[in-house]
C-alpha cells in the first residue's frame, strides 16, 4: 500500500512537472506582445538616438562651450527631435517602453552603433 502512494506521488509530481513545462513554453510565446501606436518603431527609434548621441559625444569632446552647455544641450536634443518630426514626450514615452522589452533595446543599440561606427569611418577619410 506505501509503495502504490509512494508511485502515485511520484507520477503526480511528474505530471505536474511536465504540465508546469509546456505551459510556461506556450505562456513565453504568448507574451508577443504588440507595440502600442505611441511607441516610435524600432527604425525611428535607431535613427533618433544615433543623433542624440552624436550631439553627447560633441558635448564630452568639448565642442560646446562649456558655460552654455545646458541650455545648448537642450536646444540641440530639440533640433533632433524637429528633425525627425518628434515631440519629446514621444521619445520618452518609447524609451520606457523599450525599457521594458529588452530585446527590442538591444536590437536598436546594436543599430545605433553599427551606424554610428559607419559615421566614424566615414569621417576618417
Amino acid at each position: 500500500m506505501k509503495s502504490v502512494t509512494i508511485r502515485f506521488l511520484f507520477l503526480a509530481t511528474a505530471l505536474f512537472g511536465v504540465l508546469s513545462c509546456s505551459n510556461s513554453e506556450e505562456t513565453e510565446q504568448a507574451v508577443v506582445e504588440e507595440v502600442p501606436a505611441y511607441v516610435l518603431s524600432t527604425e525611428k527609434m535607431s535613427d533618433v538616438m544615433t543623433d542624440l548621441h552624436i550631439i553627447d559625444a560633441t558635448i564630452n569632446l568639448g565642442y560646446i562651450n562649456q558655460s552654455a552647455l545646458i541650455y545648448n544641450k537642450a536646444k540641440l536634443q530639440d533640433s533632433v527631435f524637429f528633425q525627425h518630426k518628434i515631440k519629446r514626450a514621444d521619445f520618452d514615452s518609447s524609451v520606457v517602453w523599450y525599457g521594458k522589452h529588452i530585446e527590442d533595446l538591444k536590437s536598436i543599440y546594436e543599430d545605433v552603433t553599427f551606424k554610428l561606427n559607419k559615421k566614424h569611418a566615414e569621417a576618417q577619410r
